[in-house]
C-alpha cells in the first residue's frame, strides 16, 4: 500500500464543485437526513456549536434573511458539532427554528470544519457557491451577495 501525500488528497470543499455527500442524523425525528433531499433549491449548511452564544445570533440574523428575502427560496440547515441534546433543545426553543437540525460532527472533515460557525453556500445543484468561516457584520453581506448569484444564474 503506498501512502498518499496531503496533496494528492483532494479538497473537501471548493467553490464551483459539489459538496460532500452526507447521510446524518435529523435532531428531532433520528432518521438519517442525506444532502441530496435538498437539491432544487439554495441551502445555507450552518455548522454550529449548541452552546455558543454566537449560534444564537447566527440563527437569529439567518432566519431574518430567510424571512426578509422570500424570492431566493433558500433553506438553512443547521448542523451542531456536538451531541448536547439539553442545550440544543433550548436553543432551538428560543429561536422557534423551523428548518431542519442535523448532527454534523462527522462531517469535520469533508467540510472543513476548524471554527464554528462556518456556513456553507450551495446552489440548488448541491454545488457550492460560498464558504465563511465566524460571524459579523460583513457575513451576511457575502451571504445577500452569493444568493443574489445564484438567483442571476436561474
Amino acid at each position: 500500500v503506498t501512502p498518499v501525500a496531503a496533496q494528492d488528497v483532494p479538497a473537501g470543499l471548493e467553490i464551483g464543485k459539489a459538496a460532500p455527500e452526507f447521510l446524518v442524523p435529523d435532531w428531532r425525528t433520528g432518521q438519517n437526513v442525506s444532502l441530496r433531499q435538498f437539491r432544487g433549491r439554495p441551502t445555507l449548511l450552518l455548522f454550529l456549536q449548541p452552546r455558543s452564544d454566537l449560534s444564537r445570533e447566527v440563527l437569529l440574523q439567518v432566519q431574518r434573511l430567510v424571512q426578509n428575502n422570500p424570492e431566493w427560496d433558500m433553506r438553512p440547515v443547521v448542523l451542531f458539532m456536538e451531541e448536547d441534546r439539553e442545550a440544543v433543545r433550548d436553543l432551538l426553543q428560543r429561536r422557534d427554528w423551523p428548518y431542519p437540525v442535523l448532527l454534523g460532527r462527522a462531517l469535520r472533515a469533508s467540510y472543513q470544519v476548524e471554527a464554528t460557525p462556518r456556513l456553507v453556500l450551495l446552489d440548488g445543484q448541491g454545488v457550492v457557491q460560498g464558504q465563511y468561516t465566524g460571524w459579523g457584520p460583513e457575513i451576511p453581506l457575502l451571504l445577500r451577495r452569493d444568493l443574489r448569484r445564484i438567483a442571476e444564474k436561474k
